[in-house]
């Protein structure tokens, strides 16, 4: 899809959502004047908004509504300050991020002794392997963008079930081959996703290892997705969080999966051989139901070998600094980020 506006549902649809997402929203005020706050640490503000995408995310929709429905999510200022640039890397659409300077006449490093200083950043969407895309992630990309002062390359990989497992894995290291030919050196660049961005981040790690290319100076799976058969535990828990029921889970990892079984770790890299990778960031929400996927990947990293730093935010959902304003915890995420890269870049 295009990095514009994305296209808009019909205006009756619109309207209709708009009455029943407000009657929605009205119960949700009066249940936490009743009973407080669903979360002790949750603002007025962030209960509803995750109240409203909870209740989005449990409406019966097709893959192309739910995609048009992720693009269409307010964004409030998440581009602010930042330049953005469509650009193909190795044949693969991508949405540069740079940060906004008057004087700038290109998102780009001018020289290949350029390319090799600058910091560049990768960055997988989330989506379920089926949904997702630059666009809708703005929030994240933004704040990215402003507080790494990089290079955040947004990659527009091919979603399922049209392209199912591995194309999202090829799209990726295609971005990766073609940035290193550019100059930019393994040392200086990074990889980054959340939720199956996430858990595609780990998957193409290993996928750039087998490959030989050279190691990165680190990688940030946020929420990541790297168990697709549904059998952790809190899959099923975390009533909060607005990840569907297992159930629909499952329905987006058979459709990435494709003729591949759930626990390929090409799928679900919570079973490949994760060593020999760079340092991790693992970021998990205590409260979100991918929370196992996340620890159980970092524990196993770390058990081969890898530099890994978990980090659980109590009380947080599922990628939850994708809700910057409204959540106070979400700058807080990025902050992490930021100083990871500052401590592994070499």
């Amino acid at each position: 899809m295009r990095y514009d506006r994305p296209e808009v549902e019909g205006m009756q649809t619109r309207i209709k959502l708009g009455v029943r997402a407000t009657g929605h929203v009205g119960g949700l005020l009066v249940r936490r004047l009743r009973h407080g706050p669903a979360r002790p640490s949750w603002p007025l503000a962030y209960e509803l908004a995750v109240g409203y995408v909870r209740w989005r995310f449990a409406l019966p929709m097709s893959f192309s509504d739910a995609r048009r429905s992720l693009d269409e999510v307010p964004a409030l200022g998440a581009l602010r300050g930042v330049q953005t640039t469509e650009r193909a890397y190795g044949g693969v659409r991508c949405v540069e991020h740079t940060r906004a300077s008057p004087s700038s006449q290109s998102a780009s490093p001018s020289s290949s002794a350029g390319a090799r200083d600058e910091r560049v950043l990768v960055y997988l969407h989330g989506g379920g392997y089926c949904t997702g895309s630059p666009w809708s992630h703005r929030p994240i990309l933004g704040a990215l963008t402003r507080t790494l002062g990089a290079r955040v390359v947004a990659v527009d990989y091919r979603l399922a079930p049209e392209h199912p497992c591995p194309a999202a894995i090829d799209d990726a290291l295609a971005v990766l081959r073609a940035l290193l030919a550019d100059g930019v050196a393994p040392e200086r660049l990074w990889l980054a996703g959340d939720s199956a961005g996430g858990g595609l981040t780990l998957a193409t790690l290993v996928a750039a290892r087998d490959a030989g290319l050279p190691t990165l100076a680190g990688a940030v799976p946020l929420s990541p997705w790297t168990d697709l058969t549904g059998g952790q535990p809190s899959h099923g828990a975390h009533g909060l969080d607005y990840l569907p029921e297992p159930e629909r889970l499952v329905t987006y990892a058979r459709a990435y999966a494709g003729a591949l079984p759930l626990t390929d770790p090409r799928v679900s890299p919570l079973h490949a051989d994760l060593r020999g990778l760079p340092p991790l960031l693992v970021l998990v929400g205590g409260a979100e139901r991918l929370r196992d996927d996340g620890v159980l990947v970092a524990a196993r990293a770390k058990e081969a070998g890898v530099d890994v730093t978990l980090h659980v935010e109590p009380d947080e959902i599922h990628v939850w600094p994708m809700f910057a304003p409204w959540s106070p915890r979400a700058q807080d995420a990025i902050d992490r980020v930021a100083a990871f890269v500052d401590r592994t870049a070499r």
